[in-house]
């Protein structure tokens, strides 16, 4: 009968610090980085308006002055609105981010688990993984929609491909589960076979370069 092999042995989990929301890779089998920095932002001036004291030139300059009132507060609420959905979208994706945070915690302690046959905890811990790789998910999700109302598609690129990897982080743990039901049930080979799945998906997530919150709030020249 086979033995059930240790999931990722030789290989090193890419991790993702929790603090302030900031993301850094360590390589897997193929490693993958990404960093960045800062911000920018710039606010709307506030319309002006006058009038005047003449009957006769009352009208003309209220006209006007309406006019330009309504033109420059519709730019101004604009500018608002536009600002405030960008601040939206970068803290989404932190929330995001913090998910994926969690993830990595609950997947390490999950592998720990399983490699020292203790499986009921190791299943327990690759649930939790999956439902905040899900969730993170939802929150790229939501990040990638707004990004339609401010149409910013360097935004919602980074957004999409952050979408991409909670996916199969969450892929990855669902088969991490089933894994761990096989060894359970000392079907090792059925184990080792999901645990090279679980392989696969996670050195496919891997390949994609995801942003730190702190370079997506660049990215939106948020201050």
């Amino acid at each position: 009968m086979n033995r059930r092999r240790e999931v990722l042995s030789g290989t090193v989990v890419l991790s993702i610090s929790s603090i302030a929301g900031c993301l850094d890779s360590l390589s897997k089998d193929d490693p993958e980085n990404s960093n960045n920095q800062n911000t920018e932002p710039n606010s709307p001036s506030a319309p002006s308006t006058s009038s005047s004291d003449n009957d006769n030139s009352d009208s003309d300059t209220n006209s006007n002055n309406n006019g330009e009132t309504n033109e420059d507060g519709q730019a101004e609420n604009s500018g608002i609105e536009d600002r405030q959905t960008r601040q939206e979208i970068a803290d989404i994706y932190d929330d995001g981010i913090r998910d994926l945070n969690s993830g990595v915690d609950d997947r390490n302690s999950g592998v720990s688990a399983y490699n020292n046959e203790n499986f009921s905890v190791a299943l327990s811990h690759y649930e939790s993984a999956e439902e905040s790789y899900r969730s993170a998910r939802d929150h790229f999700t939501d990040a990638i929609d707004l990004t339609y109302e401010i149409e910013h598609s360097n935004a919602r690129e980074e957004c999409e491909k952050a979408a991409e990897y909670a996916l199969l982080w969450r892929d990855a743990m669902q088969e991490s589960q089933l894994g761990v039901e096989a060894a359970q049930a000392e079907e090792f080979d059925r184990a080792n076979e999901r645990a090279d799945s679980v392989r696969e998906l996670e050195r496919e997530a891997n390949r994609i370069n995801i942003q730190t919150a702190d370079t997506i709030a660049t990215i939106l020249n948020i201050d």
